[in-house]
């Protein structure tokens, strides 16, 4: 007889994404903690928290994390775009 399967894990809901110019690799991981460990190790000041299911554009970046002068991480909320009524198209 077949065992049932557990669920697999849910997805996450965000991604935490650390971009480094130098090797023009973007890094994706799903806590902040380990990105965090990635941007310590490329000694990256920048980390963007986005939709786990969008692309990386302005509208899906939901935080960004700056790392200031002491080492402590600040959040930054972005500033959403307005949005403009638009007729309905016929």
């Amino acid at each position: 007889m077949q065992q049932p399967q557990p669920d697999p894990a849910p997805a996450p809901a965000v991604r935490f994404t650390i971009y480094d110019p130098f090797a023009e690799c973007l890094y994706c991981r799903a806590s902040f903690n380990a990105a965090a460990a990635v941007a310590d190790k490329l000694g990256c000041t920048f980390i963007v928290e986005v939709r786990a299911d969008d692309l990386l554009n302005p509208s899906a970046v939901l935080a960004r994390y700056r790392k200031d002068e002491t080492g402590q991480w600040q959040t930054q909320t972005p500033p959403r775009p307005a949005t403009q009524d638009r007729p309905a198209l016929p």
